[in-house]
């Protein structure tokens, strides 16, 4: 017979709430009765070798009871057809069942703490949990221990599992999702599956849904988000667990708990920050948001050997994040969901893009994804390139563009930065924001490459001349990015090549110039008396506006080459822009 939805969730929270309020010795003995071979409560004395005439007389007279709890039912419709049960195992139960109403309807002492409704629910939950009745839920497998958790956790919060408050109601929704998973497939993973996974979201539910504020745990959308995250989640474990190894199940279970714990605690600002036409669309809002946490936990928990893993690059803090980001991206593109354009492709693509093995290890990985997908939210629709292995999302070319180069080691460089994970995180941010600014960045191409590498290629090759000793910080080297990322998005030519020097070897326009303004700065033997990174803005600032914006080509650079080098102009005091236009004119 199937489960009705609300049942088990209603007995649960009324055998927790019946616990709760009876003394420390009976409360034990209720939370023992639950899950033991035998009723252990403190019913007063009754002879236990009644005939079993009188059960089936008592249970005549009481059809209500017996129309309550399913097992009692079909061995009562068994021992009033046949007056006998042929198992003595029925026997004794349907004793204990008589022994158990009888007297909480005759005992005097015993009848002030648990009525027949404490009992019927306790009785329930125990046929549950000794497999008694056919169609279990996985919740019903589980509901003996699910009381228990509840009885310690909220016996430390009086009135807090109340299904008429806004925090119950949530719990409430979050039981009748755990409650509306099919699983029929492999019996015995699906107990053993139960006995870790289903107590562990509780946990995390009963904890994470206490931080919500009454308004937003009283809110219908989010008790709706986390009644179908808490199915998506869980079903999402079950169905995998059959191909997988018992350390396998028990990782997926711990994953399934962060998820659900973040999930919970971004459903408000979901529902709050989603436009209301999302609850409104064709496609069911469950789907929707069920989808959300799956998408993240799938990434987890996929195990491809071509791809990055991401679980050993999470903590439960960066998977937070990650779960606010993309929880913010589906509020404003629910199409992200599936497709060649969704969620799953942007977190993957970052993780084939993160896949250094120093970026990994210094926790890369999580950090940028959630920034790429903070960046994409509001812009998604203009983020995405076409090619021929199909769509490329443009901040994870950034990302893989910028990584390549900043993980390059020439060896005739005497030097090449270093960057803590705080300042490259900050650079690769700045960087996507200018993407997103304008996507022509990666779009557009110089020599078969995206502008953005060009300009970080000549960044960064223009600073491997510094002479050995010399050090630029990464604030600086920031500023110098964002610098030449102005001075080339003002005038595209001065990522033109020209031949330089004796050897005629071609180099960019942009790079030449920022060697030459460094060869001032830091020149390999002595060195200007003033703050030198005062001196490099000032020259920076002069070469590539006042000359190379009126001559973005060779010409350009000869004339920079004159000013720096063979104008006479005295360093020592800093540089004199009078006096440098005096020569240009």
């Amino acid at each position: 017979m199937p489960a009705i939805t609300s049942l088990t969730a209603e007995s649960i929270f009324f055998a927790v709430n019946a616990a709760i309020k009876l003394s420390h010795n009976v409360r034990k003995a209720y939370a023992q009765s639950l899950r033991s071979k035998a009723l252990i409560l403190p019913l007063p004395g009754i002879d236990p070798n009644i005939k079993i005439h009188t059960i089936i007389r008592f249970f005549d007279d009481h059809p209500d009871f017996v129309g309550t709890v399913r097992r009692l039912e079909v061995l009562h419709e068994e021992a009033s057809g046949t007056l006998t049960l042929k198992k003595e195992e029925d026997l004794k139960e349907y004793k204990e069942y008589y022994l158990a109403f009888n007297g909480v309807e005759e005992g005097d002492g015993f009848k002030l703490e648990v009525n027949s409704e404490d009992l019927v629910h306790l009785l329930r939950i125990r046929q549950w949990e000794r497999g008694r009745e056919e169609h279990q839920t996985v919740l019903q497998l589980v509901a003996g221990t699910i009381v228990e958790l509840g009885i310690d956790y909220f016996l430390q919060v009086p009135g807090a599992l109340n299904q008429k408050s806004a925090h119950g109601q949530i719990l409430y929704q979050f039981l009748e999702g755990l409650d509306e998973i099919d699983f029929s497939k492999n019996k015995d993973i699906k107990k053993e599956l139960s006995q870790h996974l289903l107590p562990s979201l509780f946990t995390a539910a009963a904890e994470s849904v206490a931080a919500l504020s009454p308004k937003i745990a009283n809110d219908e959308k989010v008790q709706a988000f986390i009644k179908v995250t808490a199915k998506g989640i869980a079903n999402d474990v079950f169905e995998r667990s059959k191909d997988m190894k018992a350390h396998q199940r028990q990782d997926a279970v711990h994953w399934g708990q962060v998820m659900m714990r973040s999930m919970i605690n971004h459903a408000g600002h979901f529902v709050f920050s989603a436009p209301e036409e999302l609850f409104d669309t064709n496609r069911p809002v469950s789907e929707i948001i069920e989808k959300s946490g799956i998408i993240l936990l799938n990434t987890i928990l996929d195990d491809q050997s071509d791809k990055v893993a991401f679980r050993k690059a999470l903590s439960p803090e960066t998977l937070d994040n990650m779960a606010r980001a993309t929880l913010q991206v589906v509020a404003e593109h629910p199409n992200v969901l599936s497709g060649e354009h969704g969620i799953q492709k942007i977190v993957s693509e970052v993780a084939i893009a993160v896949q250094q093995e120093d970026f990994l290890r210094r926790g890369f990985l999580p950090e940028l994804t959630r920034i790429v997908l903070e960046k994409s939210a509001g812009h998604l629709d203009l983020l995405w390139k076409k090619s021929t292995d199909g769509p490329e999302h443009l901040l994870v070319i950034a990302i893989q563009q910028a990584l390549e180069i900043l993980s390059q080691k020439p060896l005739d460089a005497p030097w090449r930065p270093a960057f803590t994970k705080g300042n490259l995180l900050e650079v690769l941010e700045e960087v996507l924001d200018e993407v997103v600014a304008n996507p022509a960045w990666i779009t557009d191409e110089v020599r078969g490459r995206p502008i953005l590498s060009e300009v970080f290629d000549a960044t960064f090759s223009a600073l491997d001349s510094i002479p050995k000793g010399e050090r630029l910080t990464a604030e600086v080297i920031q500023w110098l990015l964002r610098h030449n990322l102005e001075v080339a998005l003002t005038s595209r030519t001065v990522l033109d090549t020209v031949k330089w020097g004796g050897d005629q070897l071609e180099i960019s326009i942009l790079q030449k110039a920022l060697e030459l303004s460094l060869s001032v700065v830091f020149p390999k033997t002595g060195g200007p008396n003033v703050n030198r990174l005062n001196l490099l803005a000032d020259l920076m600032d002069y070469v590539m506006e006042a000359i190379l914006k009126q001559h973005p080509n060779e010409n350009g650079l000869i004339l920079a080459d004159l000013i720096l080098f063979n104008s006479g102009i005295d360093y020592s005091q800093g540089f004199n822009p009078q006096l440098a236009d005096q020569i240009t004119d």
